[in-house]
C-alpha cells in the first residue's frame, strides 16, 4: 500500500505492528500483506475520526482496539450525514467488499457536488417560566 515505504517491515523483529490500531485494516492485524483495500480503510478511519472526533473502534488499549477491529461492528457515526456512505464502505471488514479507489471517489464527488440542504433549524429551546 501507498503507506508503506518499499522496503520498510510492517511488523518489528519483536513481531509487533507498526501503525495506529484504529488504523490498522483487519487484514493487517491479521498478519496479510498491505495493499490499497488497507490504505482504503485506513482513509475510512481518518473520516470516520474527523467527523465523530474519535477513532473507530478504540478500546483504549492496542490489544481491544485490534480485536474491535477484527471483530466488533462500527459504532454507527452520528455526525457524518453525506458521508456516511462512504465511512461504511471504506470500512468494510472484507477487503473484497471494501470500496476500491473508483469507487470511493464517486462517492466523494457526489457528496462534494450535492445540492446545498439549509440545515434544519434547531428547536426552540426557551422556556417560559414564572417569575416569584
Amino acid at each position: 500500500g501507498i503507506a508503506q515505504v518499499e522496503g520498510d517491515p510492517s511488523v518489528t523483529s519483536t513481531g509487533m505492528l507498526v501503525g495506529a490500531p484504529s488504523y490498522i485494516s483487519p487484514e493487517r492485524a491479521r498478519g496479510h500483506k498491505p495493499g490499497p483495500p488497507a490504505d482504503l480503510w485506513s482513509l475510512g478511519g481518518l473520516l470516520y475520526a474527523s467527523v465523530e472526533g474519535c477513532p473507530p473502534y478504540d478500546k483504549g488499549s492496542a490489544i481491544a482496539t485490534l480485536t474491535a477491529v477484527m471483530t466488533e461492528p462500527l459504532d454507527p457515526p452520528k455526525n457524518a450525514g453525506p458521508l456516511t456512505e462512504v465511512i461504511y464502505g471504506l470500512l468494510a471488514r472484507d477487503p473484497e467488499q471494501r470500496l476500491d479507489d473508483a469507487g470511493a471517489r464517486a462517492l466523494l464527488n457526489d457528496v462534494i457536488n450535492a445540492p446545498d440542504v439549509p440545515a434544519p433549524a434547531p428547536a426552540d429551546s426557551t422556556q417560559i417560566m414564572a417569575l416569584p
